[in-house]
């Protein structure tokens, strides 16, 4: 059982293109960014134009597992594995990952039921609203790839960033557009249980250290 905005569900769909959605499931592939009362209740760690149709790029899998050893499936996992982008591109690839559970994952930060986790990170617009992988003409929205949550009210969501530029600039969820780069290697965890999402850490130093007088 996964808890979202004070729901708890039992089922998703898994869309190839970088998101799960609760209740139905959601094909368009430009984002819209969030909120969207329009987008169903969605987590995306990175919805973009995704298309695993050349057999040169990887595909999207999954599996559903008992991290902690209690007898019962506690946690589902969903990797887009070196997949390209439309139309069929193989040039570059984006590997990342979604991790829900129900609190009792281990190997998640204490109190959060969602992660992001992101290996090499390379393209982020298909060929609708880009040329060679990236969002053209420049846009701080349109196009951009999504990474964050969306209740489906209009109201409630959370929102990393949008991305559509190919370099590792970060300006916050807003502003500007992001770069792909930023997300090389980072993981972000929350916990969607109830109405606000607390405040993600980023930016953190090398060794994941402050020190505060």
């Amino acid at each position: 059982t996964f808890q979202f905005y004070g729901t708890n569900y039992t089922s998703c769909f898994i869309n190839n293109n970088g998101n799960i959605t609760f209740g139905s499931a959601y094909s368009p592939y430009v984002p819209t960014g969030f909120p969207s009362a329009t987008v169903p209740p969605m987590i995306a760690p990175f919805w973009a134009d995704v298309d695993t149709r050349n057999t040169a790029t990887g595909r999207v899998w999954y599996k559903i597992i008992d991290s902690n050893n209690g007898g019962l499936d506690d946690t589902l996992i969903v990797t887009w594995d070196n997949v390209g982008y439309f139309n069929q591109h193989s040039d570059l690839q984006d590997t990342f990952q979604l991790v829900i559970s129900n609190f009792t994952n281990p190997q998640m930060p204490n109190q959060s039921n969602v992660c992001f986790d992101y290996d090499n990170m390379c393209w982020t617009t298909g060929d609708i609203s880009g040329v060679d992988g990236f969002t053209d003409p420049p846009s701080a929205t349109t196009g951009n790839a999504v990474v964050g949550i969306n209740r489906g009210n209009g109201t409630d969501y959370f929102q990393v960033g949008r991305f559509g530029e190919n370099n590792s600039s970060y300006d916050g969820p807003f502003g500007g557009a992001d770069g792909a780069s930023y997300l090389d290697n980072r993981r972000f965890c929350f916990n969607t249980q109830t109405g606000n999402v607390p405040p993600v850490p980023a930016n953190l130093p090398t060794n994941n250290t402050y020190n505060i007088a």
